[in-house]
């Protein structure tokens, strides 16, 4: 049933069931100038290079103490599960 003029949430002229279809907003994204790498390092100061460089070097260390602490446990956990298979095979003999 139609809608008297739009009251009683329909629209006029409509059918029950059919559905208005709503456009959509395109996102639009700026264009940037492709740079090359030689010019977005000139671009950047030396300091500013020196500081990733050294931002780079305390995270690879720290991910490389990380990685031989996560070995470590891997290895104990490895030893504990063999003690236990070897006790259970030693209760089942």
């Amino acid at each position: 049933m139609n809608g008297l003029n739009g009251l009683n949430g329909g629209a006029p002229g409509l059918e029950e069931g059919k559905r208005i279809s709503t456009p959509k907003a395109r996102i639009v994204n700026r264009k940037r100038s492709v740079v090359g790498r030689e010019e977005k390092i000139a671009r950047e100061g030396n300091g500013k290079r020196s500081r990733v460089v050294e931002e780079d070097a305390y995270y690879l260390k720290m991910n490389t103490e990380n990685l031989q602490a996560l070995k470590a446990h891997l290895e104990s956990v490895k030893l504990k599960e063999k003690e236990l298979k070897q006790k259970k095979y030693k209760r089942k003999v």
